[in-house]
């Protein structure tokens, strides 16, 4: 239903205004998962329903909800956003910490920001991120056509493809961790499995730099520790967008 439409994204003040901010990122969110599950734990709001992270707006405050988590053994990953929606409630700006994005990322960013506002469904995040993500990517493809800007297009129609090679490995990685968790193996035989699926996911990462080197766009998401909440992390934003664009 929705690829047979068009859609408007709102024509409203929401990235009209520059905001300077004092650290790298406005929001740092918080994801956990329990060490043999791949379920993230959800945090419940009165408008935005229940959404599978919990956003600060310091890294301090993030690091220290994360850590009752990360002592109880719990898979924890804090991470810095870019942007966030206040879903047209608010004049949303562009910040300092978008700007520092390429001109095709930071046009994406906005068209699946504003996309939020156009659709929302609480309670369903893989929905909502992967709706903005289909968005997102038909926005910059449109932009970068209506520019003209043939090199510009082809470079992200590649970092698609990457892209979606990516979630494809993380989906294969998610998969065959779901049928460890449910084995009857006692937990140090499930957590040297992991260990051994993870790390696999790595080598795929290695041996797609031998034949590419653009995939070292790559290399911070690898080089940081990769366990179920991070997995969960890209499942939410990649998991329905090819429904969405098909």
């Amino acid at each position: 239903e929705f690829a047979s439409r068009e859609l408007a994204l709102p024509n409203n003040d929401s990235y009209r205004k520059y905001t300077d901010l004092s650290g790298d990122y406005p929001v740092w969110s918080v994801w956990v998962t329990a060490e043999f599950d791949l379920a993230p734990h959800l945090s419940c709001f009165p408008i935005a329903g229940c959404v599978p992270y919990r956003g600060y707006y310091s890294r301090q405050s993030a690091d220290h909800y994360a850590a009752e988590f990360r002592s109880a053994g719990d898979d924890v990953m804090v991470g810095g956003t870019i942007a966030y929606s206040t879903l047209g409630y608010f004049d949303d700006p562009v910040t300092s910490a978008m700007l520092r994005l390429p001109d095709e990322r930071l046009a994406g960013l906005i068209f699946h920001e504003l996309a939020h506002q156009v659709v929302y469904v609480k309670n369903n995040a893989t929905f909502n991120e992967s709706f903005a993500r289909a968005v997102e990517i038909e926005g910059t493809l449109r932009w970068l056509a209506s520019k003209q800007d043939l090199e510009g297009l082809a470079r992200y129609q590649a970092a698609l493809a990457r892209a979606d090679d990516f979630f494809a490995s993380v989906r294969t990685t998610r998969d065959a961790l779901a049928m460890l968790y449910a084995s009857a193996l006692d937990p140090e035989e499930k957590r040297q499995a992991k260990a051994r699926i993870i790390e696999a996911l790595r080598e795929t990462h290695r041996q797609r730099k031998l034949q590419d080197v653009a995939w070292a766009a790559y290399d911070s998401w690898f080089t940081d520790d990769i366990n179920n909440a991070k997995l969960a992390a890209v499942s939410t934003y990649f998991g329905d967008v090819a429904m969405f664009r098909d």
